[in-house]
């Protein structure tokens, strides 16, 4: 090395190549990586340069076997001191625990039709849908759907079920209501309504096939 010919030198040692790749990573690099990043700077505005070796697998170390296993002794020893090492990582990940955690009982704590479907806040992935599919099924979970809310456009009353004389839900769609009997058993539609419109896959199959047979398809 070039470096070596300096007439300052410091030498770091590494047991693993990755270390030395992840301090040459000055786009996203570790806590570590980049203290050893700053300090190499450092150095070298005072003249003295850093040539990294790396060491294959403590290749003729003598004594590396005792080493590791002081190593282990003292890594399972309730007398070795903990060292709060707390890295941009640890906190970033402490945070959005923190957040979900709010956020979680901010939702739970709602009174939405929602939240009564979808009862967290992980995301609900829907694959393989066409863009139709997964428009008619937020509307479905979201309960807003022009054959239950267009009254509200007209400036007109609920509909009301011509079967059960209440009004017309999609809670009452799609796990009440006489009329759909035959064709919820058909497509084993769960009676609970989270459990209907949930994330599960076949579920989704079950509930977009019995919107269609009950012909409602087009009218959500």
């Amino acid at each position: 090395f070039n470096s070596c010919l300096s007439i300052l030198l410091s030498e770091l040692l590494f047991c693993h190549l990755s270390s030395i790749t992840g301090i040459q990573n000055t786009t996203h690099p570790s806590d570590i990586s980049k203290l050893i990043q700053d300090k190499t700077y450092e150095a070298r505005n005072m003249d003295i340069d850093i040539c990294y070796v790396w060491v294959p697998g403590h290749c003729g170390i003598h004594g590396n076997e005792k080493a590791d296993l002081e190593a282990s002794k003292a890594a399972s020893s309730p007398d070795t001191p903990l060292l709060n090492v707390y890295t941009y990582e640890d906190k970033k990940k402490q945070t959005k625990q923190v957040l979900n955690h709010e956020w979680l009982n901010m939702w739970t704590n709602q009174s939405t039709k929602l939240n009564q479907i979808k009862n967290n806040i992980q995301t609900w992935h829907n694959p393989g849908l066409k863009r139709k599919e997964e428009t008619i099924l937020n509307r479905l979970r979201i309960v807003h759907t022009f054959i239950t809310h267009r009254h509200l456009m007209e400036k007109k009353d609920p509909p009301i079920c011509e079967i059960c004389g209440v009004i017309y839900t999609i809670k009452h769609i799609i796990t009440e209501c006489q009329k759909y009997d035959d064709m919820r058993k058909k497509h084993q539609i769960s009676q609970q309504i989270d459990e209907a419109l949930g994330p599960d896959p076949q579920s989704i199959t079950k509930i977009l096939q019995f919107i269609k047979d009950i012909q409602l398809y087009n009218l959500i």
